[in-house]
């Protein structure tokens, strides 16, 4: 059987988008698929999926010209895709005929790709809805929407494509709700990839970054850290004798800044403490067992959090939200239940 996987692929260097892309391709090894290529859509970003761009990466690197770090971690980024994402020829505009053909089935999801927010998607929603497939080979596997209302302006897109799939499957729960209140039809919620796979399979890839300490607290926002917040970690600094490693901060002098996706499993692994307002820095959290904290994602104009309270509402961790947790008993947590949870979910994935 041949699979084509559909998700996000033009829209730069995102840890949770990588890693999930990559959790699609051996989850469907895993159940049999015996060939999987990821579609690699440049649409949108042309220039910087191109060979001149890499180059000037390249150069800027070398010299250490500035802003290098960032051109480091799209080296990185790019290497991991070249060797673990196995992705198709540049597709720019209509997905080609023979590549049509050629699978047996079109795979989208996981990640936002049903987020008509993003520009990489809301560029072209048939695309992410695999209207250039016919509609029995379209399969939606853990798509996330990401946001809780579909605007007027996408409204009848939105309702075409999802109306498309024989089945449909989503990562969040409003995702399912709004699916129903728009179409009537039941979508299946599913686990985010990442967590369907083997966890030996992350220790597989993972890579130790230079300077990183024993024992540490990981700060992973994707939204902006309060000054409120910054209290919070040097309490716990100083509560239990850890360093503070922030990671994707764009302060330059951070030397975490360019980690790449390997980096950044390894760094959740091995932390002590995990404090974030990412769905992925929670979902390894509950792979790896790593005591966490989640904070309120709140510098997005859409509500951004749908998925992440799924996610907790799932392995019954709603008390690991900031609001829920004294800071004196942040290490307090039974993974017990989750694990139990984590097994269950996995058996129910491939039944779907």
């Amino acid at each position: 059987m041949r699979v084509g996987v559909v998700t996000i692929t033009n829209n730069g260097p995102n840890y949770g988008n990588q890693l999930q892309n990559y959790a699609v391709l051996k989850f469907l090894e895993s159940i049999g698929v015996n060939s999987c290529e990821t579609l690699y859509n440049v649409e949108g970003a042309e220039y910087l999926c191109s060979l001149a761009h890499k180059i000037k990466n390249y150069v800027y690197v070398a010299l250490k010209i500035s802003n290098y770090k960032k051109r480091l971690k799209e080296i990185r980024f790019d290497k991991f895709g070249k060797k673990y994402l196995r992705y198709t020829k540049p597709i720019k505009g209509k997905v080609p005929v023979n590549l049509v053909e050629k699978y047996d089935f079109f795979v989208c999801g996981s990640d936002q790709i049903w987020n008509p927010t993003f520009p990489c998607n809301n560029r072209h929603l048939p695309y992410t809805f695999l209207e250039f497939a016919p509609e029995h080979k379209r399969i939606s596997f853990a798509a996330s929407i990401g946001i809780s209302k579909i605007s007027d302006k996408y409204l009848d897109d939105f309702v075409k494509g999802v109306s498309g799939f024989k089945n449909i499957s989503v990562r969040e729960i409003e995702g399912a709700e709004l699916i129903k209140e728009l179409t009537g039809r039941d979508a299946t919620v599913l686990l985010d990839p990442t967590m369907l796979i083997e966890k030996e399979e992350w220790f597989k890839i993972m890579k130790r970054p230079k300077g990183l300490p024993q024992k540490y607290i990981l700060c992973y926002f994707l939204g902006n850290i309060s000054a409120e917040r910054k209290k919070d970690f040097d309490s716990l600094s100083e509560l239990y004798n850890l360093d503070i490693v922030y990671l994707n901060s764009n302060d330059d002098t951070n030397e975490f800044q360019s980690v790449g996706p390997r980096e950044f499993v390894y760094m959740l692994a091995h932390a002590d403490l995990v404090c974030t307002d990412s769905f992925h820095g929670s979902a390894f959290s509950i792979i790896f067992q790593v005591p966490f904290i989640v904070y309120d994602r709140v510098d997005r104009a859409e509500k951004m959090n749908s998925r992440l309270d799924t996610l907790l509402k799932k392995f019954e961790f709603e008390d690991r939200k900031r609001e829920n947790i004294d800071l004196k008993n942040a290490f307090n947590i039974d993974y017990s239940k989750a694990e139990k949870i984590l097994l269950n979910e996995k058996a129910l994935q491939k039944i779907f």
